[in-house]
């Protein structure tokens, strides 16, 4: 980052006003590298500097509170009070702006919140793609052993959604996810039914039993897995 400031400072000694692309490029790579108050003090100055902000550095700003695996609480609030300003300013949120909450209410371990922001995205008219499905699945099974009614009803309900939209996830995902489930229905069930069917043509009788063990035929000692699949097919 230290090339791109060094020119944005040339920039203003030659007073040359930035550009919004200049902005969304700075808050952008802020972000990547986890600097979220450097990316806020970039973001703020856009707003002050230019007229029409866009989806795209808005998104940016959405990234920067959303992308640490530890992220806290509060940020995943900020990082949703960014769509009701980005509404208000009349910038339409897109489905990457949307995409990026979603996974921030997931690594915050608030699938709730992950859920609810994943409606709105659909009442904005936006088709939810791959990523979000595997998104917001992955964080509900991740708590799949808490015994909460929206955890059941939205796995139900992302399964259906999935098989209607024809999508199936790869082997890494559809082992992880089966042995996430593993946890609340050790001998099968809805869930597991539902959720098999999203599941690759591959997938047998046989992977699940061998999933729910953990353990390779061959060799009893040998996890058959290691369900560290990224599920980006």
């Amino acid at each position: 980052m230290e090339e791109a400031l060094s020119c944005v400072r040339k920039m203003k000694d030659e007073e040359i006003e930035l550009t919004l692309v200049t902005y969304s490029i700075l808050v952008g790579g802020f972000a990547k590298i986890g600097y979220v108050s450097s990316a806020d003090k970039w973001f703020k100055e856009a707003k002050k500097t230019q007229a029409n902000m866009n989806a795209i550095i808005y998104g940016n700003i959405i990234y920067a509170h959303c992308q640490s695996f530890n992220m806290e609480h509060a940020e995943a609030l900020r990082a949703a009070k960014k769509i009701k300003e980005m509404e208000a300013a009349g910038v339409k949120p897109n489905i990457k702006t949307y995409t990026t909450l979603i996974h921030g209410w997931a690594r915050a371990s608030l699938p709730e919140k992950a859920l609810k922001c994943f409606e709105d995205m659909k009442l904005a008219g936006l088709k939810p793609d791959r990523a979000v499905y595997h998104c917001l699945m992955t964080s509900l099974l991740a708590r799949a052993s808490i015994a909460e009614d929206y955890i059941y009803s939205g796995i139900q309900q992302i399964c259906v959604e999935m098989i209607e939209a024809g999508l199936t996830v790869d082997m890494g995902t559809a082992v992880h996810w089966a042995r996430c489930l593993h946890k609340i229905e050790r001998c099968g069930g809805d869930l597991t039914e539902a959720l098999q069917k999203t599941f690759p043509p591959d997938w047998n009788s046989q992977n699940s039993l061998d999933v729910m063990s953990g353990f390779d035929h061959n060799d009893g000692d040998e996890l058959l897995y290691d369900g560290d699949g990224d599920g980006d097919d």
